[in-house]
């Protein structure tokens, strides 16, 4: 949809209700609002009549929107500071967030050896690729592959570098076509 907008295929985005539009939470709904207004698009409500940027009150609705975002950030630090806290009281607070994904380490480098993909890898041990990737690069045991994407990706259009990518990885060019 927003492609659209920029490229300006339509003039108006009319929603049925602000809570339709997105369900990510004022703060995202309002940059969605002002994303549409900087390509020039404008927005409706069909069932709440105040909220048209076509409208008298465009920029007083803005505001509003934009204090209630504020007051949401707000609320949600809050509620996180005292979870924090409450854990803190418990002395409960060696990890907070997500329990850590547990596997073997070991084989997942034994796979990586292998040739197997994050993917494989993941699938077989039980944790998602992206886990397999963050856990083998923290560790520093990345495929020669990677290694030489990533530095392709920090050199970018510097062609001097390139061959300085390929003897880091260890790689040969034959090795990566």
């Amino acid at each position: 949809m927003f492609a659209d907008a920029r490229a300006r295929k339509f003039d108006l985005l009319l929603f049925w209700s602000l809570d339709r539009l997105s369900r990510e939470g004022v703060a995202a709904t309002l940059n969605h609002l002002e994303k549409l207004t900087s390509y020039g698009v404008g927005w409706r409500s069909h069932t709440e009549e105040y909220l048209d940027s076509t409208g008298l009150f465009k920029d007083a609705v803005i505001a509003i929107l934009a204090t209630i975002a504020k007051q949401e950030r707000i609320r949600r630090s809050e509620r996180a500071k005292a979870a924090i806290q409450k854990l803190r009281r418990r002395g409960t607070v060696e990890h907070l967030g997500r329990t850590r994904a547990v596997f073997n380490r070991d084989r997942a480098r034994e796979l990586v050896a292998k040739g197997w993909s994050y993917a494989k890898i993941g699938a077989e041990l039980g944790v998602s690729a992206m886990t397999v990737y963050r856990v083998l690069a923290k560790i520093g045991y990345l495929s020669g592959v990677v290694l030489y994407w990533r530095c392709v990706r920090d050199a970018l259009s510097r062609e001097s570098l390139l061959g300085s990518c390929h003897s880091a990885a260890g790689l040969t060019r034959s090795e990566l076509w």
